[in-house]
Parts: C-alpha cells; structure tokens; sequence
C-alpha cells in the first residue's frame, strides 16, 4: 500500500507482494505523478521525497481526511519475551474485563514510563492480580520459572533466601525475584507451613491452533506435505489456586500422619456457635455446635486446625473490619476465651466472606448451617480452580451422609458431633496430658507417640480423632473390645492383617482426593487398585477364619467381626478395570529413565561449571567449551545409536504403553499397526545399506531435523545404484565423522509413525479418563472402604500395644466407679525403661457414695502429679476402646475431663499465673459433673498461704458436695486435711466421702539423702522435704544453711515473718 503521514518525511515502500486497487494507483498519480511504469520499476525500492504534501485527494480531487498521529511502540526492551507463535493480547484483554468486572481499583496500572510507555501484559496481569488478592504473596509463572514483582519481590527473597534482580517493564525496572517451577514446593514450605503466608499462584494457560485451525489431513500424514508455518500459542494468565495452611492438598512436605483441618465458626441470632471443619487432603468432614464460649474453645483447641474461618464481628473488635479473607495478623482479638485455643505462629485466623450477610436466607440459617456454607465459601476461594464444580456442603450436610448423590469432595465422613457421643476433653487438659504434644510442642513423648503401632496413614489420622474425642457410647466402645481382645487372642490372623495393610494400603483418601480434583497421575490410579485389591484380600482372609474359628475363643468378638466384614463394599470390578488397563511396568521404568535423566543433568551442569572453571582460571579459550560440547554430544549420539539398534527385525524402541493395548478394540488395532510401521522401517533400513553398499548407514529421528538418513564416515561406496539413490535424498547436516540426508520415502514413513504415536497418545488419554470417571462412580465405596481398614489398622495396632506392654481390657460401664489395681503411665514408664529403670504402679478407688475425693499428700518429687495424669490418662484410653496398662481395671463412664495442673501466666492477655488458674478452677466449679473425673494440682499456691489454703478448701468442698464429681487433689497444704473434717476434734480420714492418701520417701541414715518410693499410701504426708530436692537440685551450701535456720525459726516462731 501507499501510505502518507501528515507532517512528516517519509520513505514510500512498494512491496512486491501488495495487490494495488485502482483508488491507491490514482492517488499515486495525482499526488506524486508517478506512472504504473515507473511505479514497476520501483519495485523493491525505497524512494525519498524531499517534501510531501499536508494532505491527500481522492480520484475525484476531494480531500481526504487526515491520518491519525503516529504512536511511538515501545522498544524491544521493553516488551517480554516471548517464544515464536506466542501472542499475549488475550492475557491483557482477559486481565482488563476481569478487572471490570470486579471493580477492583488497581493501583498504577495506568501510570506511563518515562517516555510515555504503557504497562506490558505481564505487568498489568501481576497489578491486577495483586488487587485481586491483598495479602497474597503473588507468584506468577513465566516460562518455566514462577516470578514475584514490584514490592513483593524483595520480601519473597527475604524469606526464601533467594537472589533478588530486576525487570524492565514499560521503561521501569522493578525489583524481580523468582525460582524454577520444580522448586514450587520446596518454597511453598517455606512461605506457607514455616512462615504462615498465603500464596496465590498464577499459572500459564496455552490454547494451541494450527493456522488454518483444521486437523491434519490425510495428505498431510502422508508426508507430501510441509507446515512451514508455527501453530499460533495464545497465552492467558490466571490465580488458579490460593495456598494457605489449611488448604493443602497434596504437598510432599505436609504431614500424612495428622490431618490437616481447615475450620468455620459462626454464631447463631441464639448464641448457640456453629463449627464445621473440613480436611481438604483426605476429605473428612463434620460439624457440631457448641453452646458456649469455653466449649467452642475446648472443641477448637480437640481438632487442632490450621486455618480458621471467623464470622465477622464475632471474636474480633468491632470497629475493625477486614477488606477481604487473605488477610491474618490484621485480625484484633477481643479477648474472648475463644483466643486461648488459637495459636497464632501456627493457624491462619481470618474472616469469612462478607458476602453470605447479604444472602437472605442465612440470617434465619442455625449456627451449624451457617458455619457449612461459610466452609465452603471460604474453600471457593482458596482451590478456585481446583474446586469440584458440583460441590454443595450444604445439601450433603443436611442429608447426614445418607447415600446417593454425595460430591466428591466430601463423601467419605459426613456427619454431626454430638455433645453427649464424645468425652468433653477441655484445652487446658489436651496440654497437660500432653495427648498429641509434648510439654515442648514435640509429638515425641506425647501419649499418641507412645501408643501409636498403626501401619496406615489414614490409621494414624484416625487414632489422633480417638485420642482428642473418646466415645461415650458404651455399645461402640465394646464392640472395640471386643476386637481387640479378638486380635490380641488371634496372634496369627493379628500379623496375617498387619502384613496385608503393609502391603498394600497406602494413603488411599489422599490419592482418591487427588483424582477428585484432576491433581492425579497414574500412579494415583494404581494405588486405588492395589486397595481395592488389598480389600478383597482382607475380607477373604477374615471371612476363611470367621467360617473355621467362629465359634471359638470369644464368640462375641467374632460377631462382631462378621459385622465389620460386611460392611466392606465390593469393588472387584473396578479393581478388574484398572489392573487390566495400567501397565505398572512401564510406569516404574519411566521412574527409573527420569531418575538417570535428572542425574545426567547433575552430572552435565556439573562438568559444565568445572570447565567454566579452568578456562576461567587457565584461559584456555573456547577450545575446551567446544571439546565438552562434543563430549556430551557423543555420549547423547551414542545413546540415540543404542535405542536405533534392530531387534527382532522392528525399527527403534517400542511404544511405552501406558495402557495396555487390549484395553480397548482402538488401542489394539493401533499398536499392531505401529508395529508394522516399525517392521517396514526395519526392512527399509536394510534395503537402503543394500543400495548403499554400506552397514554404517542408520535411520534416525532427529530433534530439529526430523527422519534423516545417518551415514558415517566412510559409509558410502561407489557401488552400483549409489548415484540413483542419492539423487532421491538431500543433504541436511553434516560434520567431521557423519552426515544426514533427507530421504522422502523415509521422511513419508516417519510422519506415519509420529501420526499413529499421535493417536495412540490421545487414545491413552482417553483411557486414563475413562479409568478416572470410573474411579469417581465408586468414591463412595472406596472412603466407606478406606474407613473400614483404617478402624481395622487401629484396633489391630491396640492389639499389638496390648501385647507388646502388658495391657488388660478393662470393665467399662455406668456406674460411676473408678477401680484401677497397678495403673502405670504408658509415656513414663517408656522413658523409665530407655533408662534401665522400672514404674512403680499404684491403685486408686473411687466410688460414687465413698472415697470420690482423693486428697494427695506427699514430699516434692513424690510422683503425686504423674499419679494424677496416670488415671487420667488410663481412663481416656479405656474409652477410645484399647486395653490399659494395669492389672485390672472397671471404669464407670466419664463425660469429661478437666484438669488444673502445672503453673504459666497468660502475657498476651495481661493474666498472671494465679489469675490464670484461677480461672481454670473457675471453669471446673461450673462445668464438671457427676460422670466427670477431676485432676487438680496444687491450687492456691500462686498467693499467700492462708488465702491458698482458703481457696483450696473452697474448690474441693465444691466438688465434693456441689459437683459430686471424681476428683484426684495433690498439694503441700496438708492444712486442707484438717479443715475437710466436720469437727476440728474429728480424725481426718475418717471425712465423708474424702479418702486421704500419700507418698513417702526414704531416707539413708549414713548420709541424710533420700530415696524416693513413688508408692501410694493411705494418710497425710505433712513433710514436703523440699530443702532436700533443693539440696539435689545443686542449690548452694551457703543458701541452704539459710533457709534450714529460716525454717526452724518459722516453725518455733508460729507467726508470720515481718521484714
């Protein structure tokens, strides 16, 4: 065309390809007087013009409007890189209506570079998307890198320890840090588990088109015809996926042995507090409802999550508002005792989405519902793209679990937490029974550490849920004994189960979760296979010992086993399904080919950087880099040499099958055909070497040269036939010891080849979803199934403690009796014997009308507060339905247990140590019952003595005639002996109700130290021998001799010290 800029001097280009229409060739004339000859003669030319006209006129002389000014196009500098086909203007124009569309406000993204340049793509995609998620760490993949920019860039390099650079975008260089997308997950630890931060990850998406947008035609596949032109790739960016602590699915580093809750608390216009909680890895799911603060602290602090959800205006001060969920520390606690459960260096606390306020039927929603629909707001906009798209918490929440129709996010444990199903374990006794942690924040040492013998993942996972949540249910924990006491006579079948559950098991609710959100990969696949395989197993195993020993050794317990087995779901044909269609085969050499290549790539980069190194330090010039170059050229040549060698007279190595070829009729018939296209290659290899006269001649595929003809050196003779042979082919490269030529008959059977590889690829895929789709059908079973073993694995493991430790089964029922004949504590007694030395045990009785009130007495280091844990302990294990160490034991059901042991204060909350456990015995006095057992130890020792013991008095005059509760009371105020009596004059003991037991020492008459006995006897110890323990502690000589004259003048003194 003829183009003419106001204003301006301009060169007139005449290309020779442009088709000129009679309206251009006039305006040529008249305006410049240029005839078609001349213009002819002009072709490929640039031609100045000292001056060019203001305007220009039409074949009838009317002038023309002006041409719009000319916008400068930013440099090549500043525009990203881009591969060849790749276009981007999607990216800007998806980024632009989302924008809108949201009404987000996003800052500079209309601010102009230096020289007046806009924003590139990428840039206006990364403001746009750090609008969108305030309080995100952004990391945007370009390439294969994932990148932060502008102000985030250096915080993600401070915490992840990586190099910080700089980008130009528009004229403006910005700071810039990223790493390779392999490392996803190595920093995504970092940032999310180690420092709390959410991650929104911004993806690439690729829509790839031919340039006639058609599919390959059959002349096409015939190899009589060439695409010379690339396949136009469109880019588009989006946040598929926000990561936070509770919403990990898959992540190598997260912990398979615990779950990983993400929780919901919402309040009703009653009070009541609604909690759901979900396992976004597993898919475990409940919900419950709390009817006061300290309970909703007490069930927070149970499940442990490690994110949670909070309804706005609910535990947050109200003039503070949020202006999204991405954002955690900015909550402001109100100091609702809700905070006490919640840690903040280790859960992610937010708001739920205001957006549910608006909806008018959640004002009249009860607490519970409103915490489901919140959940699942909350998990829309973390998975985002990962999200199933017919999930419906709420429909599958008010269903209850019943069958049919469940999503797949969340059909393996629905259901509600009752009250009265579960004993009520308060936060403060979940620490000082150390149930899943250590007093150091450690799982080792803990009581799950010490009792768990599960094979299973999930079976770990679900003795966490039994320890924090013993059953009330009399009938459930017998039917748990009753197996256990089955296993534990079973020792045979007992191993035979544990061998199975080794084998086989895996971590099928994490795999089954993968494939649910498209995350899976075959090998997800093959561990639904060999589950479903080792089910099959294990209910043949068990119904072969029902048949042949039903009757015998405890017929309960085999009833019960009967049940258990026909609660399995058969899922033998779609174990039939995949192991038929998955080659497992080809998937472990493809693990073994991609471990080489990666430690080839090691060694490569490693041989590189050590060049680098001597001609950096020798200056040996480019002589050694080419010298390696060729090195690893040979080695890769030698490999291609290798996989072309005949075998059985087919030409290169087989298709890799990821699908076995009898899966499907197309498959089949497919394989055979590339089979034969091998074959042909292979006696058209051969033909060729005869026309050639040469045997160093190979067909080969090479990356950028495609199907050539390898010939090395000397290959080729003058024999007959070389000279109408090689007019056929063409020279395509060449070097010292080879040459390649380009062959059409090879070139036309190549493409056949890569065509059929083509089909049989999309075919396989095909297949996996097929196979994928079939999985999904059976998700039901499958979690019904994965429950059923981890129970199995949980109860065969007691089985095995019960063994390994000496544990009995106790008698549990309601009678309010607590009768325990040598209780020992199963954590102490481990230390004990890493240290050679053994557990003293001890007995306790307690009954409902006599002796419900221990009051224990004993010097310092007595064992008085590990007597107090060990019954606490033995009756949470004794309702999650295991045995017990002791000899024997009946247990009268408790509903709650409540503890006041051990000494902190509460700084973030200005509370001292005594304000603090005052407020814990507070809790006690208004929540215990009947059913309920207390541990409590050494209240009042954070004030005066007098007020101590008052206190102390109080408390337990409470308990025993208000609260009627068991109760296990350990102090040094042996004051509270005397005053529990009706009458001064009366003997202590003989206190209704009260039973007064103590611990002793023993003391060595040649040196005046002490030994302690741990041994529990009836009586008042009023002796602490607490300068003694000092003595042992390493106390000074000199401030001992002080205190001992101290002590002797107090207790002959009888008054109060005066400084």
């Amino acid at each position: 065309m003829l183009w003419i800029w106001k204003g301006a001097r301009r060169a007139l280009v005449v290309g020779r390809s442009q088709t000129y229409t009679p309206c251009t060739v006039a305006l040529a004339k008249r305006s410049f007087n240029v005839s078609p000859a001349s213009a002819q003669q002009r072709k490929q030319k640039s031609v100045k013009w000292n001056d060019l006209p203001l305007s220009a006129v039409d074949e009838d002389g009317v002038t023309r409007e002006p041409l719009p000014s000319f916008e400068k196009r930013s440099s090549a500098k500043d525009s990203p890189r881009r591969r060849r086909g790749e276009l981007e203007t999607a990216e800007e124009e998806e980024g632009k209506a989302q924008a809108s569309t949201l009404g987000l406000v996003v800052d500079r993204i209309d601010e102009l570079g230096p020289e007046g340049q806009e924003w590139t793509p990428l840039a206006k995609d990364v403001l746009t998307n750090l609008a969108r998620f305030p309080g995100c760490i952004l990391l945007t993949r370009v390439g294969g890198f994932y990148e932060s920019y502008f102000e985030q860039a250096p915080v993600l390099a401070n915490l992840t320890g990586i190099k910080l650079a700089k980008r130009t975008f528009g004229g403006r260089t910005v700071p810039m840090a990223g790493f390779p997308i392999v490392q996803l997950e190595k920093y995504l630890k970092v940032l999310v588990q180690d420092h709390g931060k959410l991650v929104a990850i911004c993806d690439e998406f690729k829509a790839i088109t031919t340039p006639a947008n058609k599919r390959i035609s059959k002349k096409e596949e015939d190899g009589d015809v060439r695409l010379n032109e690339a396949p136009q790739v469109t880019i588009t960016r989006r946040v598929s996926r926000v990561v936070s602590r509770g919403t990990l699915i898959d992540e190598k580093f997260l912990d398979p042995f615990s779950s990983n809750w993400v929780l919901s608390v919402t309040a009703d216009a009653a009070g009541r507090y609604g909690l759901a909680w979900l396992d976004v890895g597993t898919a475990d799911f409940d919900t419950t409802t709390c009817f006061d603060v300290e309970s909703l602290r007490d069930e927070v602090a149970r499940i442990g999550p490690r994110e949670v959800v909070v309804q706005p205006g609910l535990f947050n001060r109200p003039s503070h508002s949020l202006p999204s969920s991405y954002d955690n520390q900015a909550m402001e606690p109100d100091g609702s005792p809700f905070w006490e459960a919640i840690n903040r260096e280790q859960m992610h606390v937010c708001l739920a989405a205001p957006s549910l306020d608006d909806s008018p039927e959640y004002s009249d929603d009860d607490a519970e519902t409103r915490a489901v629909k919140s959940l699942t707001e909350h998990i829309r906009t973390r998975l985002l793209d990962s999200m199933p798209e017919d999930l419906d918490v709420l429909a599958f929440h008010q269903q209850e679990g019943e069958e049919g129709g469940q999503p797949p996010l969340l059909h393996r444990h629905l259901g509600r937490r009752r009250e009265t199903e579960t004993m009520h374990i308060d936060a403060h006794t979940l620490l000082a029974l150390e149930v899943r942690a250590s007093a150091t924040g450690s799982t080792s040492g803990s009581l799950l550490s010490t009792v768990r013998r599960t094979i299973t993942k999930g079976g770990s996972r679900l003795l966490s849920e039994w320890l924090t949540a013993p059953s009330t249910l009399l009938p459930v924990i017998h039917r748990r004994q009753s197996l256990v006491d089955l296993f534990v006579k079973q020792g045979f079948l007992r191993q035979d189960l544990r061998t199975w559950l080794r084998k086989g098991v895996g971590d099928v609710s994490r795999a089954l979760q993968r494939i649910t959100t498209s995350r899976n990969d075959e090998q997800d696949l093959l561990e639904i296979r060999d589950f479903v395989a080792t089910c099959k197993a294990l209910v043949e195993l068990l119904g072969e010992e029902i048949q042949r020993q039903g009757g015998k050794d405890g017929e309960e317990g085999w009833k019960t086993l009967q049940t258990l087995v026909d609660r399995f779901q058969s899922l033998d044909e779609l174990g039939a399904r995949l192991g038929d269609a998955i080659d497992e085969g080809v998937i472990e050499k493809r693990s073994r080919d991609q471990e080489e290549l990666a430690r080839q790539r090691h060694d490569e980069v490693l041989e590189d950087v050590t060049a680098a190194a001597v001609r950096r330090d020798e200056g040996l010039g480019e002589a050694r880099a080419s010298a390696s170059k060729i090195k690893i050229g040979n080695k890769q040549r030698a490999d291609k040499d290798d996989q072309s060698e005949e075998r059985n007279g087919i030409w290169g190595t087989a298709f890799e099958h990821m699908i076995r070829p009898n899966a499907s009729k197309e498959l089949t018939s497919l394989t055979k055909e590339h089979v034969a296209l091998r074959r042909r290659a292979a006696r058209f290899e051969q033909e060729l070497r005869r026309r050639m006269g040469t045997e160093k001649l190979t067909l080969r595929n090479v990356q950028k040269q495609g199907f050539v003809v390898h010939v090395q050196e000397g290959g080729a003779s003058k024999s007959k036939g070389d000279d109408e042979e090689l007019g056929k082919m063409y020279l395509s490269a060449h070097g010292k010891t080879f040459r390649t030529y380009l062959h059409p008959e090879w070139t036309k059977l190549g493409r056949k080849m890569e065509h059929v590889e083509r089909q049989l690829l999309e075919r396989e895929a095909m297949e996996l979803q097929r196979l994928r789709h079939d999985v999904l059908v059976e998700a039901m079973a499958i979690r019904r199934n994965a429950r059923l073993v981890d129970e199995v694995d949980v109860l065969t493991s007691f089985a095995h403690l019960a063994v390994e430790r000496r544990l009995v089964r106790p008698v549990v029922d309601d009678s309010g009796v607590l009768e325990v004949k040598g209780c020992r504590h199963l954590a102490v007694e481990t230390g004990l014997l890493a240290h050679g030395r053994s557990f003293t045990p001890n007995d306790v009785e307690m009954h409902p009308q006599r002796h419900r009130l221990h009051l224990v007495t004993g010097p310092n280091m007595g064992g008085k507060s590990t007597f107090l844990r060990q019954v606490a302990t033995l009756c949470l294990i004794a309702q999650t339905g295991s045995f017990v160490p002791c000899e024997s034991a009946r247990i009268g059901l408790v509903d709650g247990l409540f503890s006041r042991v051990g000494a902190r204060d509460d700084v973030a909350r200005d509370r001292s140590t005594f304000m603090v456990e005052m407020a814990e015995t507070s809790e006690i006095l208004k929540r215990a019952t009947k059913r309920s057992l207390v541990i409590a130890d050494e209240i009042g020792r954070g004030t005066t003595t007098d007020v101590g013991v008052s206190i102390a008095l109080a408390t337990l005059r409470t308990l025993l005639e208000k609260n009627g509760c068991r109760t296990l009371f350990a102090t040094h105020l042996h004051e509270i002996a005397d005053l529990l009596s009706k009458r001064h004059e009366q003997s202590p003991g003989e206190e209704e109700g009260v039973k007064f037991v103590c611990t002793d020492v023993e003391e060595d008459e040649s040196d005046g130290s002490i030994i302690f006995s741990h041994r529990l006897r009836d009586g008042i110890n009023r002796e602490s021998h607490g300068l003694k323990v000092a003595k042992l502690a390493g106390m000074p000589e000199e401030a001992l001799a002080v205190a001992e004259k101290t002590l002797v003048w107090l207790r002959e003194a009888r008054q109060p010290l005066h400084l």
